[in-house]
């Protein structure tokens, strides 16, 4: 029987796994602001990661040049355009034609030839119409989707890009937050966007950015959400308008697209959940940041986070192969008792004895 604690033969106990990746203790004598600096560092993908992004890059160009329209581009957009993606995020990409097109008749194309010729799994959406595309080797995921040239999200993505080029800690801390954010599982169960979250926090560090403290920003950053009026203002990065104009939607949360400065980025997200975990970061970190006469012997954030799911992550930067999965032994069919014989002189049961 495997152990609670053990994952692949690692004794879980011993900290958290971004910790354990560059040998430190998880004792709570590293500081708050250290430890976010190695957990940024931990979910950035690596070299090779990147490299295999802009592998599948290529050669999806080279196949809608030739197949498709010979001066068709395909960009990076989202968050690795920014690099602020982490490595459990998908690679968005775009295909951008000069003319209009069937977007599914492009993406059937592309299809056909990442999976004959290149033996990439590929699942197209025609609903949404994008198509799904897994790299083998780094196991990076690719989303693809086509628009004519200067797409939408290529658009966002400058905006992006320029706010980040004002502070050079902005794309760290926004990477960060962003996988405290997915961690705690505001992204996949209450449909908060990574777009939204990069405005928050964009539109955040130009209001209140100080210093170079990540840890006075984390604390500052769930601060400001957890008592922001969202029923009087939206955040934005329009460059025309301020940060926190009047609400200009008249849903719950208000955050507006960067790439056109009118569309809402979260149209069905519910408000109570993500305030009611921003409050719990807070308390978090006046409970176990290292300052604070509280911290329980652990690191902030190995009490903050869930990170059973991160182990994996560990093991590849590690290069620690993961071991086969045990098949539980059966227990050998035990055969069933031949039913008695009945003699036919005897007369059958009536359900009851005579005296």
């Amino acid at each position: 029987m495997a152990k609670k604690n053990m994952f692949n033969g690692i004794d879980t106990t011993q900290g958290p796994p971004w910790l354990c990746n560059v040998g430190l203790p998880s004792d709570g004598s590293v500081n708050g602001d250290r430890e976010l600096e190695v957990f940024g560092d931990f979910m950035s993908p690596t070299v090779n990661e990147v490299a295999a992004k802009h592998a599948m890059r290529a050669v999806v160009q080279r196949y809608v040049r030739q197949y498709v329209s010979g001066d068709a581009t395909v960009k990076l957009v989202g968050a690795a355009a920014c690099n602020i993606d982490s490595y459990s995020n998908e690679t968005e990409m775009v295909i951008e034609l000069q003319e209009t097109k069937d977007e599914l008749d492009v993406l059937r194309i592309v299809e056909h030839l990442c999976t004959d010729e290149c033996q990439i799994e590929c699942e197209l959406d025609e609903d949404k119409a994008v198509l799904t595309m897994k790299e083998p080797e780094e196991q990076v995921t690719v989303k693809l989707s086509c628009a004519t040239y200067n797409s939408s999200k290529r658009r966002a993505a400058n905006v992006i890009r320029r706010h980040l080029q004002r502070n050079r800690h902005a794309a760290k801390v926004l990477r960060i937050i962003r996988a405290i954010v997915n961690q705690m599982k505001l992204i996949s169960r209450i449909g908060l966007s990574y777009e939204a979250v990069d405005v928050m926090v964009l539109a955040f560090l130009g209001h209140s950015w100080q210093g170079e403290d990540l840890l006075w920003v984390l604390r500052n950053f769930f601060y400001f959400y957890s008592n922001f009026e969202f029923d009087k203002y939206s955040v934005s990065l329009t460059p025309e308008g301020p940060r926190f104009p009047p609400k200009v939607h008249s849903t719950q949360l208000s955050v507006v697209d960067p790439a056109d400065g009118e569309a809402n980025l979260t149209p069905t997200t519910i408000l109570g959940p993500i305030t009611a975990t921003f409050k719990y970061v807070l308390l978090s970190i006046a409970k176990w940041d290292t300052s604070a006469p509280l911290s329980r012997g652990k690191s902030l954030l190995f009490n903050l986070l869930a990170h059973k799911d991160l182990w994996p992550r560990y093991m590849k930067l590690r290069g620690i192969p993961m071991q086969p999965t045990p098949v539980p032994a059966t227990k050998p069919a035990v055969a069933a008792k031949p039913a008695p014989e009945v003699d036919p002189a005897l007369p059958a049961a009536a359900g009851h004895c005579d005296a």
